[in-house]
């Protein structure tokens, strides 16, 4: 399986990529695409998911469950 095809399986994470005011930027996507943009106008990424960094989040901890009964 190539790596563009692994990212269909991905629940959140983060694309990375050139921003629209000319920065790098980043937004978080699911199965590759973006479902959130923290800027107001949302402007999303230049370029097309080709050109785009990926990264996992990964969940590192679990809260402690109320265990009162």
């Amino acid at each position: 399986m190539e790596g563009d095809e692994l990212v269909m399986f991905w629940d959140y994470h983060l694309l990375a990529g050139n921003g629209q005011r000319g920065c790098l930027y980043s937004v978080v996507g699911v199965k590759g695409q973006i479902v959130w943009d923290p800027h107001p106008s949302r402007p999303g990424l230049l370029g097309t998911p080709n050109d785009w960094e990926y990264g996992l989040l990964v969940k590192t901890f679990t809260l402690p469950s109320d265990t009162a009964a």
